[in-house]
């Protein structure tokens, strides 16, 4: 191999990884997440719907907090003293500036969640436990209306058990009847971790 092969084997590599490289700069990289993992370290999971978000700045334009209050149907694990909870998260879309958490979940009024919390620190503010895959969307379905639950994971990364990163796969791999989810994370709570 000449010296110019080299040189343009390398330009070529160094080219390649610069193609790659954004594509993984805007995801954020998490270890394996599995259900009974979040429901064995969430201190409460809540069923609630989305009765408000706001979104506001601290100090500066680009300082951007959003805080969402929901409405609790029903508490699956833990204990709620209100009716309402208010999540308060890094990020969101003031005006002309836009902060974005990669994996960060968001919400929408109306929208029907479970929602799996933990606290950073010991008696800190309740925070969704890994990110989107803490996030469980509840929906109507097919002719009868029966609510079923399925997830969405975006933004997010996976280290799987080879430490290869890769695209993650929903906890859930399809839509689940509502009362058979609760069933299960009732009962994956219960258990020794």
């Amino acid at each position: 191999m000449t010296m110019i092969d080299r040189r343009n084997t390398t330009l070529l590599a160094f080219a390649l990884l610069l193609c790659i490289a954004p594509g993984i700069g805007h995801a954020t990289v998490v270890r394996g997440v599995t259900l009974r993992g979040l429901a064995q370290t969430s201190p409460l999971i809540i069923d609630a719907t989305v009765q408000r978000v706001n979104v506001y700045a601290r100090q500066n334009a680009k300082d951007i907090y959003t805080d969402t209050t929901f409405r609790v149907q029903r508490v699956l694990k833990g204990v709620l003293s209100k009716p309402s909870f208010r999540l308060t998260q890094v990020g969101g879309t003031l005006g002309r500036y836009a902060r974005r958490i990669a994996g960060n979940p968001s919400f929408r009024v109306g929208e029907r969640v479970i929602l799996f919390l933990w606290r950073n620190t010991k008696g800190g503010p309740f925070v969704v436990n890994a990110l989107a895959f803490g996030r469980f969307d509840v929906t109507r379905s097919g002719a009868n209306g029966a609510l079923m639950v399925r997830q969405r994971v975006h933004g997010l990364s996976v280290v799987d058990p080879t430490h290869r990163i890769r695209e993650p796969r929903p906890l859930l791999a399809q839509p689940t009847p509502y009362a058979q989810f609760v069933e299960t994370v009732r009962r994956l709570a219960l258990e020794r971790q």
